[in-house]
């Protein structure tokens, strides 16, 4: 959308709304997690959470993008409402909540472009960051999970006593 003008999935009628609502709903349950988190990772009484002051940054900085990230599609959102450039199709109730901030047409299109490409932008650095801190491990366990044995872990495989027997002995030795 940010560089095609109404290029969104707005064609796809109800499913449409459905993801709106679900979008937002997760991003809530996101900000309260990270929100959670933070408090956690900061108050020291966690004995696995007290790290060095690196690995304290490293996961601060993750968090801080995360936040970034989603309240900036609130923003985004929101703005489009407030600019009534929202689809027939989508509901938005966490979103729509903050609509009313968003009622000067000028200034909501500012909001909506200045908070989408915020969004986009943060999604980038976030996604360029991760290599490079602990927390590589976002990236990698889509792959990990994908190329994953399925089958029973640790499963010892049948022993053909047979066939053993004839690749020891030979197959004269076992008649005799």
């Amino acid at each position: 959308e940010g560089l095609i003008p109404h290029g969104n999935l707005n064609w796809l009628g109800p499913i449409y709304s459905m993801i709106t609502v679900s979008q937002d709903v997760f991003c809530i349950a996101i900000i309260v997690g990270v929100i959670w988190a933070a408090i956690r990772r900061l108050s020291g009484n966690i004995k696995r959470l007290v790290v060095s002051p690196s690995e304290q940054r490293d996961a601060m900085i993750i968090l801080t993008l995360i936040f970034v990230i989603v309240t900036s599609l609130f923003l985004t959102n929101a703005s489009r409402l407030g600019a009534n450039e929202e689809y027939s199709w989508a509901i938005k109730p966490i979103s729509g909540l903050l609509h009313p901030l968003f009622t000067n047409g000028n200034f909501s299109k500012i909001v909506f472009e200045t908070s989408w490409w915020l969004h986009i932008l943060v999604i980038f650095g976030f996604m360029n960051y991760l290599p490079h801190s602990k927390h590589l491990h976002v990236i990698t366990s889509i792959p990990n999970v994908y190329f994953s044995n399925l089958g029973t872990v640790n499963k010892l495989e049948k022993i053909d006593f047979e066939q053993v027997g004839l690749e020891k002995f030979g197959k004269g030795d076992i008649e005799d």
